[in-house]
């Protein structure tokens, strides 16, 4: 229940009419009128006028309806963004630090290397696909692998709802496994870390994907 001093007040501001202007413009959206108990979709109204100009982003799908930690999904957008503290970044801003890559220590570690050119990010998730039964081409870049993630997340199957979390989870592992070797000497083979990456998303997944991914065996 609403306090009595707060009541007032916000019946009040919803109850008045307002003349919206969008900042930079000169132009008026057409006025709405605000009621606590009426005209409540004109909110929405305004929302997708004000957003009507924006470009859609190509990683939007994949970001919504999203069965994967909130977390994963906040360092997924990282990764696709590359801001993440790779140590090409860190180089950049005249760092010290060790170049080569912590798992194959071979190539300098950038964003594209870590999350799926190195061999052994390759192998935890070429192991995942395998579990889904989806057929991945091999040797493929960073860049392929974000292209064909957006190509089959599209839609509402189980499968691509299944996929992207996977995805999420899989580059969120990835990093965590990087930080473990870095700051804590400790690391996990390919064979485990997909295994952990697979009951996490087994436990998380929505009732309608279940059936798909029980028929998935490890």
């Amino acid at each position: 229940m609403t306090p009595p001093m707060v009541e007032y007040p916000l019946d009040s501001f919803f109850s008045t009419s307002y003349n919206l202007e969008l900042l930079g413009t000169g132009d008026l959206l057409p006025q709405v009128e605000w009621n606590t108990t009426k005209n409540r979709s004109k909110i929405k109204e305004v929302y997708l006028q004000l957003l009507d100009s924006l470009p859609k982003v190509e990683w939007r799908h994949i970001m919504s309806r999203n069965s994967a930690r909130p977390k994963a999904i906040f360092h997924m957008w990282l990764q696709i963004h590359n801001r993440l503290l790779t140590v090409d970044r860190l180089l950049k801003w005249g760092m010290q630090v060790e170049p080569k890559c912590v798992f194959c220590k071979g190539v300098d570690e950038t964003r594209d290397h870590i999350f799926f050119e190195c061999h052994y990010a390759q192998q935890v998730w070429y192991k995942l696909m395998r579990w889904l039964k989806i057929q991945w081409p091999a040797h493929c870049s960073w860049g392929l692998q974000y292209l064909l993630i957006l190509a089959r997340t599209r839609g509402k199957s189980s499968q691509a709802n299944v996929l992207k979390m996977v995805y999420s989870e899989f580059g969120f592992a990835i990093w965590n496994e990087r930080n473990k070797r870095v700051f804590e000497d400790k690391e996990q083979n390919a064979e485990s870390l997909a295994r952990e990456i697979a009951c996490i998303c087994n436990v998380r997944t929505v009732v309608r994907s279940r059936a798909y991914l029980q028929s998935c065996i490890f």
